[in-house]
């Protein structure tokens, strides 16, 4: 490979990184806007039901994907995660 080859390389690879690097803090900085906007709307009982319900949702719909899968960890998450939302 001659330099101008690996620098051409290099410089696609530097360019997908901040690509991906940028998105993930846009996503990043999403959450902590939810979370501010939520926590000034939102009553703390209303936030503490709410995330009951969340774990309990998921901790059912977990057990559902195990028993499709035979208890094979692996493609139960593939199962779980396939159209989860918050993931």
């Amino acid at each position: 490979m001659s330099e101008q080859q690996l620098l051409e390389r290099f410089n696609e690879f530097e360019q997908q990184t901040l690509e991906q690097l940028s998105q993930m803090n846009k996503s990043i900085l999403e959450a902590f806007k939810f979370n501010f906007i939520y926590n000034q709307l939102v009553p703390e009982q209303k936030q503490r039901e709410t995330a009951q319900k969340v774990k309990e949702y998921r901790d059912r719909e977990w057990k559902k994907a195990m028993q499709r899968a035979n208890n094979d960890v692996q493609k139960a998450y593939e199962e779980y995660t396939k159209d989860a939302f918050f993931v």
